[in-house]
């Protein structure tokens, strides 16, 4: 093992504990926020079971999205369906022996990969091209559709024109989970794949990525319409 397997490993180890302390440390700021008002979206569910069912849908279907663009919602549904399918695929490199399950998702992940690329310069333009996107885009919008373009592109050069040595990669992320280091491959393209993938993770707890999480506690659609049944107090309210 030499110095170069020993920082990319330690700056792996840095990316996820900086994943997982900011996204728990995140979600439990959002659980511990008081919000003793209802404010739903209306048509809203008059029970807790009908407002977790929205929530529900709303996390996997966007039903949002979809009632305001079809042709927006199709995208962003396509984007991230095709990143799990390709972070699917990328579980063959962490495990041994690789499980059925995960090699089922072996050439859907392939494919993916292109849909992956294509939603994600479909989204990039829609920021850059529609006026009311470029007025509420910030530069950390940017900066996350540019790493995962980055990462996309990396990932169909490496599989389809510029092959690194796969060994070196699976013996360096099978080091990550049992702690024998290894080198990894010094390909170029590997490289800036595997960083990219490292800035990625540290941002998305920091970043509107986190979406992902925070939405489970979302005011407008996580809470039932029952304000007419039910009085609330002001719990800062001391009289």
């Amino acid at each position: 093992m030499n110095l170069y397997a020993i920082i990319l490993s330690f700056a792996a180890y840095i990316a996820v504990i900086i994943f997982i302390t900011g996204f728990i440390g995140r979600l439990v700021t959002y659980f511990r926020t008081p919000a003793p008002l209802r404010i739903p979206l209306t048509p809203a569910p008059k029970t807790y079971f009908g407002a977790l069912m929205r929530l529900f849908g709303n996390a996997i279907f966007f039903y949002p999205l979809l009632r305001k663009s079809k042709f927006l919602w199709l995208y962003g549904y396509v984007f991230h369906v095709s990143f799990f399918l390709v972070i699917m695929r990328h579980l063959r490199y962490f495990l041994y022996p690789v499980p059925e399950w995960v090699m089922s998702f072996q050439s859907l992940g392939v494919y993916a990969g292109y849909s992956l690329a294509l939603s994600i310069l479909f989204l990039f333009a829609r920021r850059m091209f529609s006026d009311r996107d470029v007025y509420i885009s910030l530069t950390e919008d940017y900066f996350a559709l540019f790493l995962l373009l980055i990462i996309a592109g990396t990932g169909l050069l490496m599989h389809y024109y510029y092959r690194p040595y796969l060994v070196d990669i699976k013996s360096f992320s099978l080091g990550l989970t049992t702690f024998d280091w290894s080198a990894p491959s010094t390909d170029l393209l590997f490289i800036i794949h595997l960083l990219s993938v490292m800035l990625l993770v540290i941002y998305f707890p920091f970043g509107k990525l986190l979406h992902s999480g925070a939405i489970w506690f979302s005011p407008t659609i996580g809470k039932p319409d029952d304000i007419s049944v039910r009085k609330y107090k002001n719990p800062w309210d001391k009289v």
